[in-house]
Formats: structure tokens, C-alpha cells, sequence
């Protein structure tokens, strides 16, 4: 009897388990749908919950509780899916992408994840993007970046909310040599090309009104309101 009590408990306890089984297979019904007018190339969920996706006409992002489309860019078609980079701790994205199949220039945008909002756009700019930074403390952005036709790394701050920029420095990351000779000229010319590098480390904001940043090359105190250097130490190999 002993024996049969517990060969029915086990009988039982593998009829519910085939019943929740059942029950877990049955295909429940979508709580939403969301339609697009040319096929998804790609999609992925934003940190921040919103889902991010990629056509042939546009980019979107979709309200992940409803499935509305919360706002759309059509003058970013048909994104790699490694075009599309978080910016981490922010609400922020960047996009990269060429004007040309032949362009060697990196052109990036920065846009605001919540509203599709781009508060920079290096095409508008006419800046090649070598490194950005979001400066929470102060709302600025810092980019690192090169003018057409320009072998030397310069400096540019914009404000976040505005997409206006605030200051340039041209002159930040030139080099001293004064390039006399050839030899001069080609250690001045690798100077320059050696500019072209992103920082090493997230600039620190020191107070409102200055910035340290370190480069491969230099470290350095900026006055983060007009750019101008407080000080500058070269980095020996």
C-alpha cells in the first residue's frame, strides 16, 4: 500500500507537470503591434527601455509599454548596425555614418534618445569627429575633431540644449616645431598627424569654469568657458 500511495503521488505530480507544460505552450496573444513602412533592418532596446529601430526610410524609437512610435528621423536611412553607439551614463546616442562611399572623414551625430532631438551634427558642422564627450556637470559638449582639408586635431565645445557652439581652439594641438629643414618639416608633420587621436581618459570637470583633459600627446587645464589654456605639459615617450 505504501508503495501505491507513493506511485499516485507521483502519477499526480506528472499530470500537473504536463498540464502547466500545455499551458505554458499555448501561444499567447501580442500586446502590441507596430507597423513600418519598409521591413526592420535591425532594432535593439536603448538602456533607457526605448526600442531603436532601423529601415530603409528612417530611424525610429517605440514606446516599449505601447508600441507607438514616439518619433521618427528620415535623414538617417538604412544604418549599419554598428553605426548606432550609446553614450554612457547619458540620454545620448551617436550616429555614424559617410557623406560619401569614399569618404575617409568620420561624420557623427549626437542625438537625444527621449525625443530624437540631434544636438549636433558634424556634417552641419563641417567637422570630422575624432572623439566626443557629454559634460554632464555643465550641459556642454566637447568634441575633438579635424576641418576638411586640415591634417591638425582642434577643439570644440557646444551647448547641449541649444546645439549652438559656444568656443573653438584651432590652436590647442599644433605643433611647436617651426618646421625649418626637412627634417624639421616631417617632425612637424608627424606632430600634427600625431594630434589626431582621441583622448585618453573622459575629460574631468574640475569646476564650472575649467577642464582637464588628457591626450596621448598632452595633458592639460582648459578654460572650459573660451577654450584658452591655463597650462599644458607635453607627454615625453
Amino acid at each position: 500500500m505504501k508503495n501505491k500511495g507513493i506511485g499516485l503521488i507521483v502519477f499526480v505530480a506528472l499530470c500537473m507537470l504536463t498540464a502547466v507544460s500545455s499551458i505554458a505552450q499555448q501561444k499567447l496573444p501580442a500586446a502590441w503591434s507596430a507597423k513600418f513602412a519598409s521591413p526592420i533592418n535591425w532594432q535593439r532596446v536603448h538602456s533607457l527601455g526605448y526600442i531603436v529601430v532601423s529601415t530603409n526610410d528612417g530611424l525610429y524609437a517605440v514606446n516599449p509599454n505601447d508600441g507607438k512610435i514616439i518619433w521618427e528621423n528620415k535623414n538617417f536611412r538604412a544604418l549599419s548596425p554598428g553605426s548606432l553607439e550609446e553614450i554612457p551614463n547619458t540620454e545620448f546616442v551617436t550616429i555614424a555614418y559617410k557623406t560619401q562611399s569614399n569618404s575617409t572623414i568620420p561624420m557623427q551625430a549626437i542625438m537625444e534618445i527621449l525625443n530624437g532631438k540631434v544636438v549636433f551634427d558634424s556634417q552641419k558642422e563641417s567637422i570630422g569627429v575624432i572623439s566626443r564627450h557629454v559634460l554632464a556637470a555643465s550641459g556642454k559638449l566637447l568634441v575633438i575633431g579635424m576641418r576638411p582639408k586640415n591634417l591638425v586635431a582642434s577643439l570644440f565645445m557646444y551647448d547641449i540644449a541649444t546645439g549652438q557652439q559656444v568656443w573653438a581652439n584651432d590652436d590647442l594641438f599644433k605643433s611647436e616645431n617651426t618646421g625649418k629643414g626637412l627634417l624639421g618639416k616631417l617632425q612637424k608633420l608627424g606632430d600634427d598627424l600625431g594630434s589626431l587621436q582621441a583622448l585618453t581618459s573622459e575629460p574631468y570637470e574640475l569646476d564650472q569654469n575649467s577642464l582637464l583633459l588628457t591626450h596621448p600627446n598632452y595633458v592639460m587645464r582648459i578654460n572650459s568657458t573660451n577654450g584658452q589654456v591655463v597650462w599644458k605639459n607635453k607627454i615625453e615617450p
